[in-house]
């Protein structure tokens, strides 16, 4: 069996692309999984039934045959994928043939090329696969399949340079850990060399299902050599991240590092309170090192589906950076139904926002019209709201949800 690193961050990304479709399956029955040991995964043209396996591996386009997958470390780059850890969980790994003892710093202690692409694709049977964790930049996570044929991920990405302090024995390397600012790397590539790896997962051991709706396309990657799992603080409606020391490059040159991480517009909603994901621009979020009382530079970056938030120059001594949405107005009430109980009142029921903006909501207020004529208004913090005093026949209604920073959208408009 390989010795296999595990990636103790996070990373996940949206790829926009054409869609991909895995390799057929040969039977439709849920796959049991393997037992809880390190399992590489075969290529699917090696593999039985297609269910757990490699589709494809390539490098700058060249694909990784069955001949050479997974390949063994020797004086090239070697590259592999297992489900271990736990079953569910999909890790890759790739890695240089030698990696020389320390201390350092060690030059070329990995062989990786750094501006390589790799795009990795994999069926993972009856596991849904939902979030990225890894070392790597630039990383893409398509997803796709359903429980008849089977699920697939597709990963891509180009791996990270190192310059870390790789301890071991009773002081293992983590968030507090791994020495001071005066320790160099044990580890440290060269300037065009690298080193990935990471892991895809079903997040079958998260406890809430509404936090697995939620993370499902969750990215987050950085160079650092330990990042903890992202930590959601409901106190101050934030993402904490806790990464360890990148350390030294040499005596006297700091390495830095990077952080990035693709927030889903699920997550956005369901998690950080955000009405309107598309409406964020950088000044609507905050990057903050813990323990400071400055802000970090950042950059957004907004997709159909979510968006990226990328941190540079991060240094060393165990970072930990908060990211907290600034917050707004509530979101629209949903499901708004309006009927008229007299011939001058008409009672309207909705159900509360999605996102409440970071802020709670404290007042809803609902209006209603005929067309034409002037709008009737009743306030109250609760469904549902009796608006008086309105004209005979058919009226219009909607609802407005209320917090600290003011009144959100109007609903949709519903006859009575």
């Amino acid at each position: 069996m390989r010795t296999r690193l595990l990636v103790l961050l996070a990373s996940v990304g949206v790829c926009v692309g054409t869609a991909l479709v895995g390799v057929p399956f040969a039977q439709a029955a849920p796959d049991a999984g393997p037992a809880f040991t390190y399992q590489v995964l075969p290529m699917c043209s090696d593999d039985a039934d297609g269910k757990e396996c490699v589709v494809s591996a390539t490098r700058d386009g060249a694909a990784m045959t069955a001949g050479v997958y997974p390949s063994t470390p020797g004086t090239h780059e070697w590259f592999y994928v297992d489900n271990g850890w736990r079953n569910g969980m999909f890790a890759f790994n790739l890695n240089a043939a030698t990696v020389p003892a320390g201390p350092g710093p060690v030059t070329q202690s990995r062989s990786v090329d750094r501006d390589a692409t790799w795009v990795i694709t994999v069926n993972t049977g009856s596991y849904v696969p939902r979030e990225v964790n890894s070392r790597t930049r630039n990383t893409g996570f398509v997803r796709g399949g359903n429980a008849t044929t089977g699920y697939w991920f597709q990963i891509s990405f180009n791996p990270v340079p190192i310059a870390w302090h790789w301890a071991d024995g009773p002081t293992p390397c983590n968030m507090t850990a791994c020495g001071d600012d005066s320790v160099p790397a044990e580890f440290v590539s060269d300037a065009d060399k690298g080193f990935a790896d990471g892991y895809v997962t079903d997040l079958g051991d998260s406890p809430s299902p509404r936090y697995v709706g939620a993370r499902t396309g969750f990215v987050m990657a950085s160079n650092a050599q330990y990042q903890g799992e992202p930590e959601y603080d409901a106190t101050t409606n934030s993402l904490v991240i806790s990464m360890a020391n990148p350390h030294l490059r040499a005596p006297g040159v700091q390495a830095t590092g990077f952080f990035e991480a693709f927030l889903p517009n699920s997550y956005l909603l369901n998690q950080l309170g955000v009405p309107y994901p598309s409406t964020l621009t950088g000044g609507s979020i905050v990057v903050q090192r813990l323990g400071t009382t400055t802000t970090t530079p950042f950059t957004l970056t907004h997709t159909s589906t979510g968006i990226w938030v990328r941190v540079a120059g991060i240094g060393f001594s165990r970072p930990r950076y908060r990211l907290t949405t600034k917050p707004s107005a509530p979101g629209m009430p949903r499901a708004v139904v309006a009927r008229k109980i007299t011939a001058h009142s008409a009672r309207v029921r909705f159900v509360r926002p999605i996102a409440n903006g970071g802020r709670r909501i404290d007042l809803y207020q609902a209006r209603c019209h005929r067309v034409g004529k002037a709008w009737h208004y009743a306030r109250r913090t609760v469904s549902p709201i009796t608006v008086t005093r309105l004209p005979r026949g058919r009226v219009l209604c909607q609802v407005r949800a209320h917090n600290a920073k003011g009144y959100g959208r109007w609903s949709a408009l519903d006859r009575s």
